[in-house]
């Protein structure tokens, strides 16, 4: 219908929502997300270039509701780390542990 409005993935050539100025720290993945409607630089809490995807797809999905680049980044910006998936956990300055073990069995 005339009414549905599409966005392409970030694996698609061409695409409407990408990451640009990738850099993981140690405090999360930095970057400049790339929207129809315009950039915004983000820390995503949440280290990996893989969770990149998945706040892709968020701004998207956030977007097509009626949500403000700001609050795009103000909600990437809060998300939470969950025990066991890449949490990290400072043992000493300087030494930080990435608890993966979700899955260590």
């Amino acid at each position: 219908p005339s009414w549905v409005r599409t966005w392409t993935s970030p694996n698609a050539a061409n695409s409407d929502f990408t990451a640009t100025n990738i850099h993981v720290t140690s405090h999360g993945t930095e970057f400049t997300l790339q929207t129809p409607t315009g950039s915004v630089d983000v820390l995503l809490p949440l280290p990996g270039r893989h969770n990149i995807a998945n706040a892709l797809a968020a701004a998207a999905l956030s977007m097509s509701v009626g949500a403000t680049l700001d609050a795009i980044k103000a909600g990437l910006a809060n998300l939470k780390a969950v025990p066991g998936r890449l949490f990290p956990i400072q043992l000493a300055e300087n030494q930080l542990l990435l608890d993966d073990s979700y899955n260590a069995n």
